[in-house]
């Protein structure tokens, strides 16, 4: 700390001058005066700074912070303070017992006998933001190590599967061949196998003895005849100490285990029971694979080894995880920061949700956003199918004006007219009671002037018969032969519309009126296409559609390819009295047919009725 005050400046100033003539002077009565001034300066300057370091004190003091960061920071300064003012008095105490021999009096100042409590305070908040480090840290070491613990226990699992496999093949295999040398005969002698055993055991160390002591005599027929001994003896030692082995073989080869250990321990002694019986059948037939699996074992060693370690590695964190978890929740931590812990979760859950918000106003901002761009493309795309449209009618208008200003459709005004005047219903607003069908019935005002007249009952109709006009009556398919045909020109035929006013109409097939002079006689196949056409003058087409009646039966009655004949539906009714629609346009070779009248209905299927289709279409 600096102590700037105007009041200690002028007193450090004041010591310093005063210093100065200490240094000058010689006379101790001087000297001892000026030590006196000194002293006094000395205690202003501890008096004077002593107060400005009270106020910088206790506004950090009085300072409350509400997270870790601020209460260390808070915490450091004030400790700091204390420090600095405790090596400044101590500094200045030896500097002025050095100059004038005395000591001043130092009183204690405030926060001395706190700072003890500052440190610990401090300790605790570090200690505790260090656990949380740590603590995360060792929950992250933790699952990997959970993973690697996962991993080390499936190898050790399948491990296990595997030794009971090695197991299961290792019994069935020995007893196999155990049973196919016989040699589970010998637990029924073991009794007489370890005696003879035993017995020669002795034996065989006796005649080393022998030998031994033969070699030291140095007698060499002595030495042959103990060799020979000790040779006869190790052979059949040999033997029984074979069978002895394969009995404890058959002692704990099948013995289960249950645990790696047992297992261990069980191949050790398979094993050194084979080596014990190297000579033996048992032993070529069966060492190698056993060997092979005994070596499989015993690397597993490794896998559980590295399990065990594994295991012990995470109880250790725990451990520490628990010491920490212990220390973070003592009475002397939650003293000191349980108010700090809570304002650190209420800022922590603040700034979440102002995160939060943030977030959720973004992402309402983009919706709308998003939401403009749709409408801005919705605009567009309706304007341009407006435009379409426009389009589209422009380019039907034009089609039409120009299809009205050509002959395509020539349609007059008096068609127009006639088209838009409605068909009179002489039947409206009556009823059946209401007609006098005998008086009022006009057939002439329903029909035209055709000579078309509906079916009626005999009581109904009138008692005149209809006279036909020198026609005779001809079968329905039967056109009739006349001698003299009338060549008429076909009606100029167009192409395809595109619209329903360009359709023909029935006046376009009206015939035209005959010549005067009729060439030779000549028969016209209807049905041939012509190559040339007859082109028709627009003026006499013009007079001909402006001939035209207004009512179609006029124009079924003046079409004279039209027959009206009689149909007879009943016996009751009068034949004559019902007209006939036949073709007169028929083919001329059924014309000139000699079966006319047994002329029936053609069949469909022959090129008779498929001429008959042509004809009706």
């Amino acid at each position: 700390m600096n102590y700037t005050n105007r009041e200690v400046v002028r007193r450090l100033k004041q010591y310093d001058m005063f210093l100065s003539s200490l240094e000058l002077t010689n006379d101790d009565l001087q000297r001892e005066r000026i030590c006196d001034q000194l002293d006094k300066i000395e205690k202003q300057i501890l008096l004077e700074t002593n107060t400005e370091y009270e106020e910088e004190y206790m506004t950090l003091l009085s300072e409350e912070p509400k997270l870790f960061s601020e209460e260390k920071a808070r915490l450091r300064n004030i400790i700091s303070l204390i420090e600095d003012r405790k090596k400044y008095l101590e500094d200045r105490k030896l500097k002025h017992k050095r100059i004038t021999g005395s000591l001043v009096e130092l009183t204690t100042f405030l926060g001395e006998d706190k700072l003890s409590d500052f440190k610990n305070r401090l300790n605790i908040i570090e200690k505790y933001e260090d656990n949380k480090v740590k603590q995360e840290k060792i929950i992250k070491e933790m699952k990997s190590l959970d993973i690697k613990i996962s991993e080390a226990s499936r190898n050790v699992k399948a491990n296990t599967r595997l030794n009971e496999s090695l197991e299961n093949k290792m019994i069935k295999k020995i007893d196999n061949v155990l049973e196919e040398l016989n040699l589970y005969s010998l637990v029924d002698q073991r009794s007489d196998i370890t005696k003879k055993q035993e017995s020669l055991k002795y034996a065989l160390d006796m005649a080393k003895d022998n030998l031994k002591s033969a070699r030291s005599l140095g007698d060499s027929s002595y030495i042959i005849e103990c060799d020979s001994l000790l040779s006869e003896v190790t052979i059949e030692y040999s033997k029984y100490n074979e069978e002895l082995n394969i009995l404890k073989l058959i002692d704990i080869y099948d013995k289960m285990t249950s645990s790696y250990e047992e297992l261990l321990t069980k191949r050790e002694k398979i094993d050194e029971i084979f080596k014990n019986i190297d000579e033996s059948e048992l032993y070529k037939r069966l060492y190698d694979e056993l060997s092979k699996q005994y070596n499989t074992i015993k690397l597993e060693q490794r896998d559980i080894e590295t399990y065990e370690k594994l295991k012990e590695e995470r109880e250790t964190m725990n451990k520490i995880l628990y010491d920490i978890d212990e220390e973070n929740n003592s009475k002397e931590f939650k003293l000191v920061l349980s108010e700090l812990i809570r304002n650190e979760d209420r800022i922590k859950e603040e700034r979440v949700r102002l995160a939060k918000r943030n977030e959720y106003n973004e992402r309402q901002k983009r919706i709308a956003e998003e939401q403009k761009i749709e409408a801005a493309r919705v605009r567009r795309q309706k304007l341009i199918e407006e435009a379409r449209l426009k389009e589209q009618l422009a380019s039907t208008e034009r089609l039409k004006k120009l299809q009205d200003e050509t002959v395509i459709s020539p349609i007059n005004e008096e068609e127009k007219e006639e088209v838009k005047k409605p068909i009179p219903n002489p039947l409206k607003n009556k009823t059946f009671d209401n007609l006098d069908l005998d008086n009022d019935f006009d057939t002439d005002e329903l029909f035209g002037k055709t000579k078309i007249v509906p079916n009626k009952v005999d009581n109904l109709v009138k008692k005149e018969p209809i006279i036909e006009e020198s026609k005779e009556e001809m079968p329905l398919w039967e056109p009739p032969v006349e001698p003299k045909k009338e060549i008429r020109e076909e009606p100029i035929r167009k192409e395809v519309p595109d619209r329903v006013s360009d359709l023909p109409r029935v006046s376009d097939f009206v015939p035209k009126e005959a010549p005067k002079e009729i060439p030779k006689e000549e028969v016209k196949d209807l049905f041939k296409e012509e190559d040339n056409k007859v082109e028709l003058n627009i003026e006499d087409k013009k007079e001909e559609k402006s001939k035209k009646s207004g009512s179609i039966y006029d124009l079924l009655e003046n079409n004279k390819n039209i027959i009206w004949k009689s149909t007879g539906t009943s016996d009751n009714i009068n034949k004559s009295t019902i007209p006939v629609i036949g073709n007169n346009n028929l083919k001329p070779e059924i014309l000139g047919s000699s079966k006319v009248d047994d002329l029936a209905f053609p069949d469909m299927n022959k090129k008779e009725g498929e001429i008959l289709w042509k004809e009706t279409m």
